[in-house]
């Protein structure tokens, strides 16, 4: 049996408060684990927003026979987690890369026939955006995603005008700015609306 992105989160005032909560509730995660004949996978990682917490927490379940690496980041559900010390924006760059290849195929058959770009759409940009919302898009990823765009899109790179030519290709509220704006709207709203009181106002303090 193999469970996948198990984790566990939790936040404090002060930095004490944190190894208080988390600590008990992995080694009883860890025994229920040990009862099921199961064992905790090596790739186990711990992220705070402080060094001397993680080292803490490190410490404190290396006592308990957990073994967790310590970082500054890790995955959670494919989307990075950074304990919001800083933006996950080096995901995106990931994803980008490793689209790089589909999008190169797309635009070969862009050139035979510009109905090549929808397969953009529907692929090639699904892959390089997926988790954005988490993760956050630079001026430079955003650049070279429009470019990727237009390289599917069919339409001659001599002489285009690249906010035109997304436009005329993908229409006003399909180009990839439209998208990756639309969905972080739809992303937020939804979080929003799964908030209690407290985690608000949480909110309204952090903006």
């Amino acid at each position: 049996v193999h469970v996948d992105d198990t984790s566990m989160h939790t936040v404090g005032e002060t930095r004490g408060e944190i190894p208080d909560i988390i600590v008990p509730s992995v080694i009883h995660y860890a025994k229920r684990i040990k009862k099921l004949k199961l064992k905790l996978s090596d790739k186990g990682t711990i992220v705070t927003s402080h060094k001397k917490l993680t080292n803490a927490i490190h410490k404190e379940l290396i006592a308990h026979n957990i073994n967790y690496k310590k970082a500054n980041e890790t995955r959670d559900l494919g989307i990075k987690f950074t304990a919001a010390k800083y933006k996950p924006d080096k995901l995106f760059k990931a994803r980008l890369t490793k689209s790089k290849h589909r999008t190169n195929k797309i635009t070969r058959l862009a050139k035979i026939s510009r109905l090549a770009r929808n397969l953009y759409k529907a692929s090639a940009f699904q892959a390089s955006a997926w988790g954005h919302q988490a993760c956050g898009v630079n001026k430079t990823q955003l650049e070279t995603t429009e470019k990727r765009a237009l390289a599917c899109s069919g339409i001659p790179e001599q002489g285009r005008c690249r906010h035109t030519a997304l436009i005329v290709a993908y229409g006003p509220l399909h180009t990839p700015h439209a998208i990756l704006i639309r969905e972080t709207i739809v992303a937020f709203t939804k979080l929003i609306k799964e908030l209690n009181t407290t985690q608000i106002k949480d909110l309204k303090n952090a903006w």
